[in-house]
C-alpha cells in the first residue's frame, strides 16, 4: 500500500472537497468535512494558495476557491509541498522510483 504524506492527501482532499463546491469555502468548514483541525488546514490551504492551485476571496461569505482553468497532478501537489526528491513522500528515504513518479504524474485533477 502506498503511504502519502499527510500533508499531501489532506490538500488532495481539500482540493477535491473545493471541486464540488458552488463557491468560497471556509477553511473551518473545509477542516470539519475532511476531519482535520482548522489551525493545520490554514497551513495547508496557505500552501495551496501559494502553488496558485487556489485563491482566496475576502469578505462575507469568502474562502477558499480553486484556481480554475488549469490541471493538477498529485505530483505537482506533492512538489507544491516540497516531499519531492526528498523521500518524505512515502515516509522513507530517496527519491521517488520512475514508475511512481509516473503514476503521480497521471493523477490528474482538472480545475
Amino acid at each position: 500500500m502506498l503511504k502519502v504524506n499527510k500533508n499531501v492527501k489532506l490538500a488532495l482532499a481539500t482540493i477535491e472537497f473545493l471541486k464540488g463546491a458552488e463557491g468560497p469555502v471556509r477553511t473551518q468548514d473545509i477542516a470539519a468535512k475532511i476531519g482535520t483541525s482548522t489551525a493545520f488546514l490554514e497551513q495547508i490551504v496557505r500552501k495551496l494558495r501559494v502553488a496558485g492551485i487556489t485563491k482566496s476571496v475576502r469578505g462575507p461569505g469568502g474562502g477558499s476557491v480553486l484556481s480554475r482553468g488549469q490541471t493538477v497532478t498529485a505530483l505537482g501537489v506533492a512538489k507544491a509541498f516540497g516531499y519531492v526528491g526528498q523521500g518524505e513522500l512515502l515516509g522513507a528515504t530517496g527519491t521517488l522510483s520512475g514508475a511512481l513518479e509516473k503514476a503521480f504524474e497521471s493523477v490528474r485533477i482538472e480545475l
